[in-house]
Formats: structure tokens, sequence, C-alpha cells
């Protein structure tokens, strides 16, 4: 059985993942929904595959805790994570937005998808955009996890 880490902050999509993963493939999933949720999963746990968001909360929402900043580029921060605690598990990005701030002007998923394929080439496998009105995604997620699960990076 194949173990993964889900980082979503978004109910909705977490769950339209979650659905799809458990109608494909024999998988368990632990879930993270902030930046230090996902280093405290990352560094606890043993993962097969990582499913990540690019915009993340720095900590969990609650009725008391608003999650405090958002970090536009919070998976690009989970990424350097992995790399410097040399965890080297699957990683595919999943996100419901094509461009990103970054400094002074935007970057777009293609771009960060070229960016992590040179810099974390050891366990980058894809960067999916994510639309809830479409089917799309699941047909490129399924692909990405079969390369992932093959050693096989698609970018």
């Amino acid at each position: 059985m194949i173990r993964g880490l889900l980082i979503e902050d978004d109910d909705q999509k977490r769950k339209d993942i979650e659905s799809h993963l458990s109608a494909t493939l024999e998988i368990t999933i632990d879930q993270a929904c902030s930046f230090q949720a996902a280093k405290r999963a990352l560094l606890l746990g043993r993962y097969d595959l990582i499913i990540l968001d690019m915009t993340l909360p720095s900590f969990d929402v609650s009725p008391i805790e608003s999650g405090g900043s958002t970090k536009q580029l919070g998976g690009k921060l989970i990424m350097r994570f992995l790399h410097r605690e040399e965890i080297k598990c699957p990683v595919i990005i999943l996100t419901r937005f094509d461009t990103f701030p970054a400094y002074d002007n935007n970057i777009s998923l293609k771009e960060l998808a070229r960016v992590f394929s040179v810099e974390y080439s050891g366990f980058f496998i894809d960067a999916i955009y994510y639309n809830s009105s479409s089917s799309e995604w699941k047909a490129h997620l399924t692909k990405a996890i079969s390369n992932a699960l093959k050693g096989n990076s698609h970018v």
C-alpha cells in the first residue's frame, strides 16, 4: 500500500484529490493543512508520495487561529525544506494558480516547474494546474503518480 502526504489547505480541493486517489490507488493519505504542519509531518513520517499545494497558510486554521500569514510560494519553501533535510520522496505540485508573485514580477507555474526540475531533480515529478470544473487534472495526476512510483520525472 502506498503512503502519501497531501499538503493542502482548501477543504473542497482536498476532498476532490482524496476521492480521486482513493478511486485509483491503494493508498493511505495523511494530511497537512499548513506550512508548519507539513514540516512536522515530513520530519515524523515516511512517505512514498507527496502532493503539494503551492500557496499555504503558515499555521493550521482553527476557530481561534487565522493561520497566520499566507505563504504564496509555501510549496517552494517545502521543496527547499525537503532538499535541506535530504528527504527523497517524490513530489507532485497540484495548485489552482497558474501564476505566483515573485519579487517584483510574477512567475508562471510552467516556469516554476522548470526551476524545480533543475533544483530538485532528485524528487520533483511534475506541477499540475488544478481546476475544479475540469477533470483534466485527474488524468495528469494519475500519470504523474505512475511516473513517480516508477522513479521517472515527467517534467
